[in-house]
């Protein structure tokens, strides 16, 4: 096309150049330009009857490409807007999955954390219980076997002194003691 403008714009230039008086006298077209022009025009027909099929269809090879450019964009342009839109989704359950998930969490650590000080604090005071209890029951042990021993070396004492003692003394004691020793029980 650009070719052919080209052409038409060196004939009419050349035809002005050889006009010859510059606008005075006949008006008229030379008959050289006509032949030119002539052959300007057949050869002009004659290339757009051959060209034309392929002139034709360049530009709708050309066109074609263009639009199935188009198409293969726009549908791409909307797999990426679809895919962004699934990550932003993705996303944002993520962060509301992480956030109820830490939050459950914390929550969990807390009751675990107070069911382990509520045993703690059960343990303890049945451990303080068991050690009032076994130094309560040591603690009697203890008197009990002081108890015994202090009526052994009593008895002890008492038969020690009663073998030293005169047949007198023994009588009296017997005498004073012996009711309250008899109904006594060890």
């Amino acid at each position: 096309m650009k070719s052919l403008f080209a052409v038409i714009l060196l004939a009419g230039a050349q035809a002005m150049a050889t006009g010859g008086d510059h606008g005075a006298g006949d008006h008229s077209i030379p008959g050289t330009v006509k032949y030119q022009a002539l052959n300007l025009a057949i050869f002009a027909a004659i290339l757009i009857y051959f060209a034309r099929g392929t002139i034709k269809q360049t530009f709708q090879k050309r066109y074609d490409d263009f639009t199935r450019l188009a198409r293969e964009t726009e549908q791409t342009r909307k797999n990426l807007e679809f895919q962004i839109a699934d990550i932003i989704r993705r996303t944002n359950t993520l962060e509301q999955t992480s956030q109820k998930s830490l939050a459950g969490a914390q929550a969990d650590a807390e009751k675990v954390y107070l069911s382990r000080l509520e045993d703690a604090k059960q343990a303890a005071a049945r451990m303080e219980t068991e050690v009032v209890t076994q130094i309560n029951d040591d603690q009697k042990k203890v008197i009990e076997k002081l108890r015994a021993e202090a009526l052994e070396m009593s008895v002890a004492s008492a038969e020690q002194q009663l073998q030293s003692a005169s047949s007198d003394e023994k009588s009296k004691v017997t005498r004073q003691f012996g009711p309250r020793v008899e109904g006594a029980t060890v």
